[in-house]
C-alpha cells in the first residue's frame, strides 16, 4: 500500500498540488514565450496533461509517472558496465535509455533530452567498438553528431551564449573524434 501514493490521503493531495503547479508552469511558459511554435507546443502539453487527467478519472498517480524523465544515470552505470567488459548489459541500459527518451513526452524533452540521447548513442557506438563492430559505431557516432549540431544551432537561435554552448561544443568534438578514430 505505500508504493501507491494515491492510497495515503496526504501524499495524493501533495502529488495533485505537484501536477497542478506544473501544469500552471506550462502555461506561464505558453503566455511568456514570444515563438509561436513554442507556444502551440506547451498549450498542446497541458491540454495532454487534462485530458490524461480526465481519462486516469482523477488518479493523478498515473499522470505523474508520465511526466517522468529517464535519468542520466543510466549512462555513467553503462560506461562501469563496459570498463568491467560487460559490453552486451552496458549497451542494453544505454539502449533502454535511448527507448526511454523517445518516448518522454516532448515538451519535458527539450534540449537537455537532445544532449542525453546523443550522449546514449556515444555509449552504445562504444559498445560496438568494443565488440568490434566499427561501421555500426560510425553510424551511431555520426547521428550523435548530428543531434548535437542540431542542439547547438537551436540554442544559439534561443540566445545562449557561448558559455552556455561550450559544453555542447566539447561533447561534439569529442564525438568527431570517435568518428575519426573509427574511419582511421
Amino acid at each position: 500500500a505505500r508504493g501507491d501514493p494515491t492510497a495515503d490521503p496526504r501524499r495524493r493531495e501533495l502529488l495533485e498540488r505537484v501536477l497542478a503547479a506544473y501544469q500552471r508552469a506550462l502555461l506561464d511558459m505558453a503566455e511568456m514565450s514570444t515563438d509561436p511554435e513554442r507556444r502551440t507546443l506547451l498549450s498542446r502539453a497541458v491540454a495532454q496533461l487534462e485530458a490524461e487527467r480526465q481519462r486516469d478519472e482523477g488518479t493523478t498517480w498515473r499522470v505523474h509517472l508520465r511526466q517522468r524523465l529517464p535519468s542520466d544515470a543510466a549512462l555513467p552505470l553503462a560506461e562501469e558496465l563496459r570498463s568491467e567488459g560487460r559490453v552486451a548489459e552496458a549497451r542494453a541500459l544505454a539502449e533502454r535509455l535511448q527507448s526511454d527518451m523517445a518516448e518522454a513526452n516532448e515538451t519535458l524533452r527539450g534540449a537537455w533530452g537532445e544532449d542525453l540521447v546523443a550522449r546514449a548513442d556515444v555509449v552504445v557506438g562504444s559498445t560496438w567498438m568494443d565488440d568490434d563492430q566499427p561501421r555500426r559505431a560510425e553510424e551511431l557516432y555520426q547521428r550523435a553528431l548530428e543531434r548535437l549540431d542540431v542542439l547547438e544551432a537551436e540554442l544559439r537561435d534561443r540566445g545562449v551564449g557561448e558559455a552556455g554552448l561550450a559544453l555542447v561544443r566539447v561533447r561534439r568534438d569529442v564525438t568527431g573524434r570517435n568518428v575519426l578514430s573509427v574511419t582511421a
